[in-house]
């Protein structure tokens, strides 16, 4: 249940463009997304938090985002400052975001 719920309130956020996204679990999805979109090997959900974030954010300038909400998805993860929180569930997360497993 609770990946479902990350899940949808990460679409929300981005269709929607608005809000922030709150925690490394959502974070986690939302990077997922962008290894997807990205396909890239470079962003793993075996990269810590920090770690994540700094390639995320290495990343991100040089991807022209497709459409308005890929934009609004990069803006998120530029915006995000990760949390010290890692664990099985949130590394889930990433593998949700990308696509490689179910909510």
């Amino acid at each position: 249940m609770v990946p479902y719920v990350v899940k949808m309130a990460v679409d929300i956020k981005v269709s929607k463009q608005e809000s922030t996204l709150v925690g490394n679990y959502e974070f986690y999805y939302a990077a997922g997304r962008l290894a997807g979109l990205l396909n890239t090997e470079e962003l793993t959900e075996e990269l810590p938090p920090h770690d994540l974030e700094k390639k995320v954010k290495d990343l991100l300038p040089a991807w022209t985002p497709g459409n308005p909400e890929e934009k609004y998805l990069s803006y998120l993860l530029d915006r995000y400052e990760a949390e010290d929180d890692y664990n099985d569930d949130i590394k889930r997360m990433f593998r949700i975001g990308k696509g490689s497993e179910k909510a």
